[in-house]
């Protein structure tokens, strides 16, 4: 009885750890030096417990993909000028009245070439910054190209 119940127990800790893994990965300590990454990390520094994927990035010349929450964003290679790069971004995933947003940090005024943007089909829970709290979302996959970073919405 003992072992079935350990075994029981033990099956529940993996399922509820990988269930907290794939909603959201940790960055690692020190932003990327390699050309891409996968991860993104909640900020909690927004009112009680905002649900706001953010992530720094490195971006080298030879371009990459990279992972914030349920948005991904693939870097060309050469996208912009070898002499501006490599470059640290930082990307934010939440909510404006709804819709879902991803902004930049810093602008930049031009690519050489379109940096393409991948929304997940995603349903769950993310702040919005109208609304002053956590909602509840739901997006369908979409995907779109870009040739500078701001900020840039989706429903």
């Amino acid at each position: 009885m003992k072992k079935i119940v350990s075994v029981l127990l033990l099956s529940l800790i993996l399922v509820v750890s990988s269930v907290s893994a794939f909603a959201v990965t940790p960055d690692a300590a020190a932003p990327l030096q390699s050309s891409y990454s996968m991860g993104s990390t909640l900020s909690h520094n927004l009112p009680g417990d905002a649900a706001v994927y953010e992530r720094s990035f490195t971006i080298t010349p030879k371009g990459g993909t990279i992972q914030v929450g349920f948005v991904s964003i693939t870097f060309p290679k050469n996208f912009m000028p070898a002499s501006e790069l490599p470059r640290t971004f930082t990307a934010k995933v939440f909510a404006s009245g709804g819709h879902g947003v991803i902004e930049f940090s810093p602008d930049t005024s031009g690519f050489l070439k379109p940096v393409r943007i991948d929304v997940q089909a995603y349903r769950g829970v993310l702040f919005d910054e109208q609304a002053q709290k956590n909602i509840v979302v739901k997006y369908h996959q979409q995907s779109f190209t870009v040739m500078h970073f701001s900020r840039y919405c989706w429903q």
